[in-house]
Parts: C-alpha cells; sequence; structure tokens
C-alpha cells in the first residue's frame, strides 16, 4: 500500500512543477497549499512505508533518513518542516541541526510569455514586443532551515531524488 502514497506524492510532485512553471492560476493562499501539501504528503510517506512490512527492520532504516544527524539532508529539512505543518509547534527531538524550518521569504514575479503555435510557453523571453501582451507569474519560496537557506522547488526535487533513490536500493519499485 505504500505505493499508493508513492502516487499520490507523484501527483502532488507534479502540480508543484505546474506551480514552478507557472502554469497554474491559483490564489497564494491556494499556492501555499500546493507547497504545503507536497511536503505533507513527502513525510507522510515515511509512515506508510514503515507500517507497510514491505521490508523486515525497515522502520529503524527509515526513521535515521529523515534524522538529522547522518540522515539524508532533504528528509531531515522535510521532516522538521512537515512536522511544524502538522503540529503548529515543531517537535525537535530528532532534529539537532536543522530544528525549526520555515518560510522565510515568498517572491512572485511576472515574466514576459511567448506561447508558440502549440501553446507551449516559453517563458522569460527578452524579445518579446509589448504587442505580446502575455505574462506568466512565477512564485517561489525560500525555507529557512538550520540556518541554511533551501529553495521549496530544489528541496522537493531532492526529496522526490532521495524517495526514488531508496526504493531502488530496496527493489520497491520498478521502473
Amino acid at each position: 500500500r505504500y505505493l499508493e502514497q508513492w502516487e499520490r506524492l507523484k501527483r502532488h510532485y507534479s502540480k508543484l512543477q505546474e506551480l514552478q512553471a507557472g502554469s497554474i492560476g491559483a490564489s497564494s493562499n491556494e499556492r501555499l497549499d500546493i507547497v504545503y501539501s507536497f511536503f505533507l504528503n513527502c513525510f507522510m510517506l515515511r509512515d506508510w512505508v514503515t507500517n507497510s512490512d514491505v521490508l523486515p527492520n525497515i522502520k529503524s532504516e527509515i526513521r535515521n533518513r529523515f534524522n538529522d544527524i547522518g540522515g539524508v539532508e532533504y528528509f531531515a529539512v522535510c521532516a522538521g518542516f512537515a512536522n511544524g505543518l502538522k503540529h503548529l509547534k515543531q517537535d525537535n527531538r530528532d532534529r539537532k541541526t536543522y530544528g525549526k524550518s520555515s518560510i522565510i521569504s515568498s517572491v512572485e514575479v511576472q515574466v514576459p510569455t511567448l506561447r508558440l503555435s502549440s501553446g507551449v510557453p516559453i517563458i522569460g523571453r527578452d524579445n518579446i514586443s509589448k504587442n505580446d501582451g502575455v505574462v506568466t507569474s512565477i512564485h517561489t519560496w525560500i525555507l529557512l532551515s538550520g540556518g541554511k537557506e533551501y529553495d521549496i522547488y530544489d528541496l522537493a526535487s531532492g526529496c522526490m531524488n532521495s524517495w526514488e533513490n531508496f526504493f531502488r536500493e530496496h527493489n520497491l519499485i520498478n521502473n
């Protein structure tokens, strides 16, 4: 059943990628909900894997990967951030280095966009005339964790790659 959560996480990641590309028209709160949903689902996948009994003794290995000390950095930051979202107040028992994670800045820029005849946008072209009139809004967030800043999209990509690596190491996914 962990694969259900893995597929759910992939859908949330796709939504986050659409947000990054500026192809989702949503309010600021809805955009932030997409970010929050991704990281909450990423962190919940840990529980789905540990509770699925797919591998004996996997619980401690998975928890160690999300642990701050000796774990996977992307997972540790994700855990701190998701834990704070989930509980309002963060539980830092396993988060000695990264500890409290929070969004410290949010930037929205509008860039000119040229659409090809196929409808595919080319974002940020300098040579677009004022007559093209199409503008794409791109939004990004910076997360502060353990004194280090993380771009939300880079952090999400790192989490996805780390999960894929874990699944491949243990032959838990086919592709």
